[in-house]
């Protein structure tokens, strides 16, 4: 009989061949399986010496050359491995060796996966200019209310002593870290809200979660007036947290398979600010490219009409990101804002090929209203000649 093996040591359903006389090496990711009565084996090679010698059988070599050797075994070409569900990945390994110490057959192998789904808590960071705090079903007004970007919102995981959420606690009316129940908090996922003020911590396994968001990344944070653990207008608690570290077990937020989580909102006043960014615009084709850098140490200034530029109008400078902001802005008050063209590096020729009104002509006026932000009021200027320090 043929004992039948793969690269990892005896096939899970091993069995002998009547007929061959010599030890088969198949491939892992395939299969040998007994149709009509007959048994039928997927070679892929022989690898590799075994014990004893095996005329006409050389390591190493392809199934071609060898199957002649096995006169009763009928032997199938090697067939690429079908996923129910269409997902593969490929496992791939240089310099794999047998037990023996010679390399295995090939040094990729494609195999099934299983997609496990996992939870996901999603939600907005709004700016509530009306400060009436949480209305109707998603807390946001269309109409008044406004999203806000930058903010940063983070999920923590009740976890035991060895790493693994906890998913049957000890007991459910006491807190995560209470004895009874041994947990501790860990930090699962970290978001950063978009232009749109969505966040989204996806990825998350079975388990007991709270998350909150980090208010020092609110721009221009006044104070919260909607949370999402109070949909019934101002928050009488505002803790920027949905749910909380010290909530009994059982009212914790139960995330993963099958249980996402939509409209988890957070809402702010805010002061009104205008701000924007600054970058080196270097083929002046006014987009942000990559590899173009923002311009740090820019001065803009902003022009209500009855203030002299250089002597008393308001100015912001960029920071490192090439952002500048102006905080403070009476509400109402038109500002007009410029790049003080004298405060860039000098040797260039700076021009402003594009601004984020659609305009290049180093001027964007605006005005904001009680409780708004104005924000990605942006140049991109474009240099030419060489610079000097």
């Amino acid at each position: 009989g043929t004992d039948i093996k793969t690269m990892n040591g005896d096939f899970q359903n091993s069995g002998y061949l009547d007929g061959c006389n010599n030890t088969i090496w198949v491939d892992d990711a395939h299969q040998i399986q007994q149709l009509a009565g007959t048994w039928t084996a997927n070679i892929f090679s022989r690898r590799g010496a075994l014990f004893g010698d095996i005329p006409n059988m050389p390591p190493n070599e392809p199934e071609s050359s060898i199957l002649n050797n096995f006169s009763d075994c009928q032997c199938v070409p090697l067939q690429e491995q079908i996923c129910v569900d269409g997902t593969t990945t490929t496992a791939r390994s240089d310099q794999a060796l047998n037990g023996d110490g010679l390399l295995v057959n090939v040094d990729e192998d494609p195999e099934c996966v299983e997609i496990l789904n996992k939870g996901a808590v999603r939600g907005y960071v709004f700016a509530d200019k009306d400060g009436d705090g949480w209305q109707g079903e998603y807390g946001y007004e269309s109409n008044t209310d406004y999203f806000l970007e930058g903010v940063v919102v983070e999920i923590y995981g009740c976890k035991k002593s060895n790493g693994d959420l906890i998913t049957s606690p000890g007991n459910r009316n006491k807190p995560c870290t209470h004895n009874q129940n041994g947990g501790t908090w860990d930090l699962m996922a970290t978001d950063t809200t978009d232009a749109n003020g969505a966040y989204e911590l996806r990825g998350l396994p079975d388990g007991y979660y709270y998350a909150k968001v980090l208010t020092a990344t609110v721009p221009g944070l006044n104070g919260q007036t909607a949370d999402p653990d109070q949909t019934n207008g101002q928050c009488s608690t505002c803790d920027s947290e949905w749910k909380s570290d010290n909530d009994k077990m059982k009212n914790l937020a139960i995330v993963g398979i099958g249980n996402d989580h939509y409209e988890i909102n957070f809402g702010y006043t805010v002061d009104e600010i205008i701000s924007g960014f600054i970058w080196e615009d270097l083929d002046g084709d006014g987009v942000w490219d990559e590899g173009e850098v923002p311009l740090p140490g820019v001065t803009v200034i902003c022009q209500d009409g009855s203030c002299t530029p250089g002597v008393d109008c308001p100015t912001a400078v960029t920071g490192p990101d090439g952002q500048y902001e102006f905080t403070g802005v009476p509400p109402g008050q038109q500002c007009n804002i410029s790049v003080d063209m004298g405060s860039l590096p000098g040797g260039l020729t700076w021009t402003i090929p594009s601004e984020s009104d659609g305009s290049n002509d180093n001027n964007i006026s605006l005005i904001v209203g009680p409780g708004e932000q104005s924000n990605n009021n942006n140049f991109a200027l474009h240099p030419a000649g060489n610079a000097t320090i």
